[in-house]
């Protein structure tokens, strides 16, 4: 990945997580990683955890951000969160898959949306 995508994608992560926190969600862990990929953010909403994938644009060109999720990649954030559940013995706890959705211009945000459990594992 280059550096400037690299770049949009970490300040989609902190802007992500400073929307989060606003709705008290707290964030407890920034790009968790296992041998399924990498997941964003883990939080807390009340006692559910909640994994969360980022995804940033800055134009329309290639769709909704959200639309960038591959059935991979949502399998991959599955794995990865049940990675982290057996690894923290969490595996009796309430858990799901958002997605926050940003569009940038000129660094600014013009749209933010969290899509809960945007990934469903049953």
């Amino acid at each position: 990945m280059s550096s400037y995508r690299q770049k949009i994608g970490k300040k989609g992560e902190k802007i992500a997580a400073d929307f989060l926190e606003k709705q008290g969600i707290k964030v407890i862990e920034f790009n968790y990683y296992t041998r399924y990929g990498e997941v964003d953010l883990i939080a807390r909403d009340r006692g559910e955890i909640v994994f969360v994938e980022v995804k940033t644009r800055k134009s329309k060109k290639y769709g909704k951000p959200q639309e960038a999720i591959t059935k991979t990649k949502q399998t991959n954030l599955i794995r990865t969160a049940q990675v982290y559940l057996q690894k923290n013995n969490l595996e009796e706890s309430d858990w799901r898959i958002d997605v926050v959705a940003i569009n940038l211009k000129k660094g600014q945000v013009l749209f933010i949306e969290q899509i809960k459990n945007a990934v469903t594992y049953f």
